[in-house]
């Protein structure tokens, strides 16, 4: 068996269990996010909510309040609202001095009219010490922006970013 081959086959059950990169979940009996469309009004203000067990990191805030005066309220008229989505992720990095472990860590990212992330805040996370890694990793991707009516513009969106205890099951995925 060739090596190529033979590392496949040791990557293959660790990488089923990972988040793929384009936000649908490899492993969909583990919900990960409320589904919460951030394009809508009412999420400006709705609140934080992690899953049992999490880190909180801004806890009773909504994201209208962690990125303040930065997030435009979403304009309750418009006709088409479209989600801010990642085209291309940042290089992930396991956080120096830790040893790698399976960590969950959920940003909120401020995404600018041109695809640039102006913010990224880690909100949910599993464990301690990955959040400024995470952000890091938000921070170097590029997305779509959020668009209303066909006009890009401000929009925030909640990504996930996954690391293993392989590095073969290091990933990204957009909440969903």
């Amino acid at each position: 068996m060739t090596r190529a081959a033979l590392m496949w086959m040791l990557l293959l059950p660790a990488v089923a269990g990972a988040q793929s990169m384009d936000g649908g979940a490899a492993d969909a009996g583990h919900a990960v996010s409320s589904g919460l469309d951030y394009t809508d009004p009412a999420a400006h203000d709705a609140p934080i909510t992690c899953m049992a067990g999490d880190l909180e990191r801004h806890p009773g805030q909504s994201l209208g309040q962690v990125f303040g005066d930065a997030w435009p309220v979403p304009p309750a008229n418009a006709a088409t609202r479209e989600r801010a989505t990642v085209d291309r992720w940042g290089k992930l990095v396991m956080p120096a001095g830790l040893a790698p472990r399976d960590v969950t860590v959920v940003v909120a990212t401020l995404v600018g009219a041109d695809g640039e992330p102006q913010r990224a805040e880690p909100i949910c996370a599993t464990a301690s010490g990955f959040d400024t890694a995470a952000a890091r990793t938000v921070m170097r991707s590029r997305f779509t922006p959020a668009r209303f009516d066909g006009a890009a513009t401000v929009g925030a969106t909640v990504v996930v970013v996954r690391y293993g205890r392989s590095a073969g099951v290091q990933g990204t995925g957009r909440r969903h």
